[in-house]
């Protein structure tokens, strides 16, 4: 009878943690909107002009039918070379300062939540002139 009990309970248990992690959002990627400055993107890559500052707003994507990401789910960026492209967090939520500090290409690591779910490629390019 007990070890009945005991495999009912693993059972349960399972049961429960299976249910529970299948309705939290699944990374899929970033929406990445270019609120302020000059700079490019693609799902996965950022290009932004050497001496300048430009202000994104990031929001990871669920591919999780059931699940999207909530307000209270934080994102944050890191850049592998800061001499190349400096990443700041701006006063908004999921709001971010991109300066192009010399020119070349680096990563820029995706973290939600603490966890690092995905890379971008970063290219600083040389700025135009007229």
């Amino acid at each position: 009878m007990a070890r009945t009990i005991t495999r009912l309970g693993i059972v349960l248990g399972l049961g429960t943690l299976l249910l529970g992690s299948a309705c939290k959002p699944h990374y899929d990627g970033v929406q990445i909107r270019f609120l302020f400055g000059d700079g490019q993107h693609a799902h996965d890559r950022l290009e932004v002009v050497e001496g300048q500052a430009t202000i994104i707003e990031v929001r990871p994507i669920s591919d999780n039918p059931y699940e999207d990401y909530e307000s209270f789910d934080l994102v944050d960026l890191e850049s592998y070379n800061e001499r190349i492209m400096f990443v700041a967090p701006a006063p908004e939520l999921d709001q971010f300062v991109l300066a192009g500090a010399g020119l070349g290409q680096t990563v820029i690591r995706v973290l939600v939540n603490g966890r690092e779910e995905d890379t971008l490629d970063a290219t600083v390019v040389e700025q135009v002139t007229p």
